[in-house]
């Protein structure tokens, strides 16, 4: 998603861990049921596990590029001109330099700002720090920021590959799940991220602002009534599987994801959910 890679990423954890179905056995009505409501993340339980690369690079003709979506990489040019770029889908950037080892970077969707990313290089060069703001759907503003260590040996500068090392978010993610019709579920989180997936194992595109063209999730089977399994894809390659498991009493959802791909955090990343 077009903000911190962390917190694109943050909202497609979920995605990648929601409702599916038993090729063999078709969900029961009773069982999709435990998922449905609001949930908001309970920040102090999170197990940032396999997060996302932060990863910046040389290109070919000398200049700055990002590499984003994980396995399935999407590489977009880093001008630091203060100039709009078309980035697909109506959706642009503007990079620029605001200081000594401090960079900030803009995202707006259908010419309406969505985030704000400011990161700051520090410590003799091995620290990242990283804050972005984002405007929300309901027209409030959160503020995620997060700590990146860089890898030895990858660059000087922004260029080179950081790993995530903390995330915080001063207004908590939370997601809604809804039955959309006899065998399909609607996905909406407060970044505006949606999906409609019916339970028959066909992949479906995941929409909203920030998220990368080619992005779809997959629901695949049933594991048990409280734990089922799904998995996200990116123009065909698979980003990541992951299970999510709501507790018998029905008042927590547990989400976990592992990333895939050959630079990929074998550490699974686990997300604690409240029912609202």
């Amino acid at each position: 998603m077009e903000t911190t890679r962390v917190a694109r990423m943050i909202p497609l954890v979920l995605v990648l861990s929601l409702l599916c179905h038993a090729q063999s056995n078709p969900v029961a009505a009773p069982v999709t049921s435990r998922f449905v409501g609001t949930w908001k993340e309970n920040e102090a339980r999170r197990k940032l596990g396999s997060a996302p690369l932060l990863k910046f690079q040389e290109s070919a003709d000398g200049g700055l590029e990002e590499l984003r979506g994980g396995s399935a990489q999407s590489v977009q040019r880093v001008h630091l001109d203060g100039k709009p770029y078309e980035v697909g889908s109506g959706n642009t950037i503007v990079w620029k330099q605001t200081g000594q080892n401090q960079f900030e970077r803009q995202f707006y969707s259908g010419g309406q700002l969505v985030t704000t990313r400011r990161l700051r290089i520090s410590n003799g060069g091995k620290t990242l720090n990283e804050e972005t703001e984002r405007r929300q759907p309901d027209g409030k503003t959160s503020l995620i920021t997060a700590v990146f260590a860089r890898s030895p040996g990858t660059g000087s500068g922004l260029a080179g590959t950081w790993s995530i090392q903390s995330l915080h978010s001063d207004n908590p993610e939370w997601v809604t799940l809804g039955v959309a019709g006899a065998n399909s579920l609607k996905y909406v989180n407060s970044q505006g991220v949606t999906y409609t997936a019916a339970l028959d194992n066909k992949p479906v595109p995941v929409t909203g602002p920030g998220v990368l063209a080619g992005s779809m999730v997959a629901l695949i089977r049933l594991l048990d009534d409280y734990t089922i399994a799904s998995t996200l894809s990116r123009n065909g390659v698979v980003t990541g599987n992951g299970t999510i498991m709501v507790s018998p009493d029905g008042k927590v959802m547990t989400t976990t994801v592992r990333n895939v791909g050959p630079t990929a955090n074998p550490e699974p990343s686990v997300r604690v959910w409240e029912k609202q």
